[in-house]
C-alpha cells in the first residue's frame, strides 16, 4: 500500500512539473503573437529589416487562407511545411503539440488582423522547440522508474524482515503455549517476558500475559471459594450428623428427640441459608437485570423494617425508620434482589449490635440517586477490615464467637447485588461506636 501511494505521489508530481512549464510556455507564446500583430498592424513595418525584434528562440509562419507559406523566421522549410499540413484544418486559435523528425513543437496559431502587411484570411504560427523537455521527461520517467525499482526492492526486504519476525515470534509464543499447558495441568504461574520491538506483537504479549494473570487470579479465587464452600457446607452437616449419632446411642425420651429436632432444624436452616446465598452469587447477571422493573424503594424500606422489628424486638435494639424524605421515589431494578440487599444490612446491624443498642433506618435522595441509609449504635469494625468486609467469606475475629454469626456472604452479597443494579454500597465504621451503610441506585423517573 504504501509503494502505491509513494509511485501516485511521483507521478502526480512529474505531471504537475510538466503542467507549470507547458503552461509557461503558453504564456509566452501567446504573448509573441500579441507582439507580432501589434508589428504587422503598420503596414510600414518591414520584417525583413525589422526581425530582430522577434524573439530568437521562437520560429515564425505566416500562412494565407490557402495555407501556402507567405513568410517564415527560424523555421527550417521541412519543419515548417509538416507544421502546415498537421494544423492547416485547425481552428482559427489553438495551441497544439507537433512533432517532426528529431524534433517537438509547441506551437500557437492564431488569425492576424485584417488591413495588415499581410493579406485577410492570414495565419500566423508561432513554435517553440520543446524537445529538451520531452528528453528532461524522459530522463525523469527514467529516474522514476529507478526510484520505483529502489523502493519496492526496500519494502520487500522490509516485509521479508518483519514477517521473519512475526513468525519468529509466533514459532516461540507456540512453544510458549506449549510450556504452559504443562504435562497435566495448566501451569499459570508462567509469563511470555520477551519482547520484539514492534508494536503489534508486544501488544499482543502483553494482552496474553494480562489475560493469563486473569485467569490464575480467577482460578485461585474459584479454589479458594470451593475451600471456603466445602468448610462452610461441611459445618453444619458435620454438627448435624453429630448430634443424629448421639441420639440413637440410646434410648432418648420424647422430649430429649424433640430438643435434638430443634437443632438439627436449625442447621438445616442455616444450610438453606448458605445455599440460597451462593446461588444468588453465582446467578446470571443478565437473568437479574432481564427482570429490572420500576421498584418503590420507601415502599420496600418500609416492608422489610416491619419485618425486622419483630427481630429487633426479641434482640432488645431500638428499630426506628423514616422513609419521607424518598417518598414515592422509584429505581430500577429487582425487588426482591433490593430487598435482600437491605434485609441483609439491617439484620447485621442488629445481630452485631451492643445490648439495648439502636438502628436507625431511612432514606435520601439527590438529583441522580436515592439512597437507604442504615445507621446503628453497635460494636463496630476496625478500620483495616472495613475494605474487606464486602469480600466473600471474610468475617472479623470479633463476630466469629457469636452464635450463628454466618459466614461471610452477607455483605459480598450486598454489593453484588448493588452492582448489579448500577449502585453503590459504602461503609463507615469506627470500633466500639458503631456504623453507617449506605445503599445508592440510580434515580428512575417514568417516562425517561
Amino acid at each position: 500500500m504504501a509503494i502505491v501511494a509513494i509511485v501516485m505521489i511521483l507521478l502526480l508530481f512529474n505531471y504537475t512539473i510538466q503542467l507549470l512549464i507547458m503552461n509557461e510556455i503558453d504564456k509566452e507564446l501567446a504573448t509573441e503573437v500579441k507582439n507580432f500583430n501589434s508589428f504587422v498592424k503598420n503596414k510600414e513595418f518591414d520584417l525583413q529589416v525589422n526581425a530582430g525584434e522577434l524573439r530568437k528562440d521562437l520560429s515564425f509562419v505566416v500562412v494565407d487562407k490557402n495555407n501556402n507559406g507567405i513568410y517564415m523566421e527560424a523555421f527550417s522549410l521541412e519543419d515548417s511545411a509538416l507544421i502546415i499540413e498537421e494544423i492547416s484544418d485547425a481552428e482559427k486559435e489553438v495551441f497544439d503539440v507537433v512533432i517532426v523528425p528529431n524534433k517537438r513543437y509547441h506551437l500557437m496559431m492564431s488569425e492576424i488582423p485584417r488591413n495588415s502587411l499581410f493579406p485577410n484570411g492570414s495565419r500566423l504560427i508561432v513554435a517553440k522547440d520543446i524537445s529538451y523537455i520531452s528528453n528532461t521527461r524522459y530522463f525523469s520517467s527514467y529516474i522514476m522508474a529507478i526510484t520505483m525499482l529502489v523502493l519496492i526492492t526496500f519494502f520487500v526486504t522490509m516485509i521479508n524482515f518483519t514477517m521473519e519476525k512475526i513468525f519468529n515470534a509466533l514459532r516461540e509464543l507456540d512453544d510458549f503455549g506449549v510450556a504452559l499447558q504443562g504435562e497435566r495441568v495448566p501451569d499459570l504461574s508462567l509469563r511470555f517476558n520477551k519482547r520484539y520491538g514492534n508494536n503489534e506483537i508486544d501488544t499482543l504479549i502483553n494482552t496474553l500475559n494480562h489475560s493469563i494473570a486473569t485467569m490464575e487470579d480467577s482460578f485461585k479465587k474459584m479454589e479458594e471459594f470451593s475451600s471456603n464452600v466445602s468448610h462452610e457446607l461441611k459445618t453444619p452437616m458435620t454438627s448435624m450428623k453429630s448430634m443424629i449419632e448421639i441420639e440413637l446411642s440410646k434410648d432418648r425420651t420424647k422430649e430429649e428427640y424433640q430438643e435434638t429436632l430443634i437443632k438439627v432444624l436449625e442447621e438445616m436452616d442455616w444450610l438453606i441459608g448458605i445455599t440460597k446465598d451462593l446461588l444468588t452469587l453465582t446467578k446470571n447477571p443478565q437473568g437479574i437485570q432481564a427482570s429490572f422493573e420500576p421498584v418503590n424503594l420507601s415502599k420496600v424500606g418500609g416492608e422489610i423494617c416491619d419485618i425486622m422489628e419483630i427481630i429487633a424486638i426479641d434482640e432488645d435494639i431500638d428499630l426506628k425508620w423514616d422513609f419521607s424524605a424518598i417518598e414515592d421515589e422509584l429505581v430500577m431494578g429487582d425487588s426482591s434482589s433490593i430487598k435482600q440487599a437491605i434485609m441483609n444490612i439491617i439484620n447485621n446491624s442488629v445481630k452485631y449490635n451492643k445490648k439495648n443498642g439502636s438502628v436507625w433506618v431511612y432514606g435520601e435522595k439527590t438529583k441522580e440517586l436515592v439512597k437507604i441509609v442504615v445507621e446503628d449504635s453497635g460494636i463496630g469494625i476496625k478500620k483495616e477490615n472495613i475494605s474487606r468486609l464486602t469480600e466473600r467469606f471474610f468475617r472479623e475475629d470479633s463476630v466469629r464467637t457469636v452464635k450463628k454469626s454466618g459466614v461471610g456472604l452477607g455483605l459480598s452479597l450486598v454489593k453484588h447485588i448493588i452492582h448489579l443494579h448500577r449502585g453503590e454500597l459504602e461503609i463507615y465504621s469506627e470500633e466500639g461506636v458503631g456504623s453507617i451503610f449506605k445503599i445508592s441506585l440510580p434515580r428512575y423517573s417514568e417516562g425517561g
